[in-house]
Formats: C-alpha cells, sequence, structure tokens
C-alpha cells in the first residue's frame, strides 16, 4: 500500500517499508502470526494490516503499527476493503486457515469504523470466503469463493457464478 508517501509490502512474518529517499527497511515491523495472510488497506488517513484475528493501525509514516482491534480468538482476517456507501472499512474473516476455500469453514463480514475497539457489525455470517473487494462506480464488489457478488447492507449479494474458476 501507498501511505505517508511511502510504500509498505507485506510478508509473511513482517511489513517492508520503501521510504520516499528510495531507501527500503526490510524488516519495518513483524506480525504475530505468520502463514496466515497479511492484508492492507489506507483508510481514514491511516494504515491498516490484518494480523490473524488482530487488527493493526498504523498513524503516520515511520510509526510501527498497534493493535486497535482483536476479534474472536480463530478468526483470520483475509480481506480488507472500503464500503463507499457506509464509509467503513470491510474485513473478510474465515475460522481456520482455508486459502483454497476447500475445507468447511465458517465466513464472515465486518463493518469497522477505523477507530473503535469493537467493529460496528458483529460478524455476518456468509455463504464462503471473501478473498478480496473492489469498487466500482460506487459499488463494492467481492470474489468469494467461485463466485462474484456485491456487498449489501446485510452481506453479500450473488451475481454470477464463475465457470472457469476452480478452488485449488
Amino acid at each position: 500500500i501507498n501511505f505517508g508517501g511511502e510504500t509498505y509490502v507485506t510478508a509473511q512474518r513482517l511489513i517492508a517499508r520503501w521510504q520516499n529517499d528510495n531507501t527500503i527497511n526490510q524488516i519495518f515491523a513483524t506480525f504475530t502470526s505468520k502463514n496466515v495472510p497479511h492484508p492492507a488497506i489506507t483508510f481514514e488517513g491511516n494504515a491498516y494490516y490484518g494480523d490473524a484475528n488482530l487488527l493493526l493501525r498504523q498513524t503516520g509514516a515511520n510509526v510501527a503499527p498497534a493493535t486497535i482491534l482483536t476479534l474472536a480468538a480463530g478468526e483470520i482476517i483475509v480481506a480488507l476493503g472500503i464500503d463507499p456507501g457506509t464509509a467503513k472499512m470491510l474485513i473478510s474473516t474465515i475460522s481456520s486457515l482455508n486459502i483454497s476455500n476447500t475445507n468447511t469453514a465458517i465466513n464472515k463480514l465486518y463493518w469497522y469504523d477505523g477507530f473503535s475497539n469493537k467493529a460496528l457489525r458483529a460478524g455476518v455470517q456468509v455463504e464462503d470466503m471473501i478473498t478480496g473487494f473492489q469498487n466500482v462506480g460506487g459499488v463494492t464488489f467481492c470474489g468469494y469463493g467461485q463466485n462474484l457478488g456485491y456487498i449489501a447492507g446485510s452481506g453479500v449479494r450473488f451475481l454470477r457464478k464463475l465457470t472457469n474458476v476452480t478452488l485449488n
């Protein structure tokens, strides 16, 4: 992500920082969990990173991120997005690591304001793991399982099944 005039990249255990003077700090910050996705987003003037069930917030360039939100133990943050209709952050979680999306798991969608210690909407269960969000023309589309849908006030609305998408 780009934040504070710099670029931040997440990896298995760390966040790398590419400063505006072209200096790269390969270990700017570390995550507590490895082997989980570490999505990142810029929202409301801050940078946010997923770290298993923790959401970290970075308030300025060269300021180490700190935990701002703790979800239930066992939940894993998979994707972060922004809902332009509510101006809230979207957080997609799964109950167990399931990158291929072939195992049974509980998938949830949260709405979050970026500052509270609780999500605004406690995890709405969704049909399948949401792997990404994309805003187009004021609508937030999402990929989930083998489907394409869009975010509505009550969760995900189905648009179509993607015929050439496999789960492995």
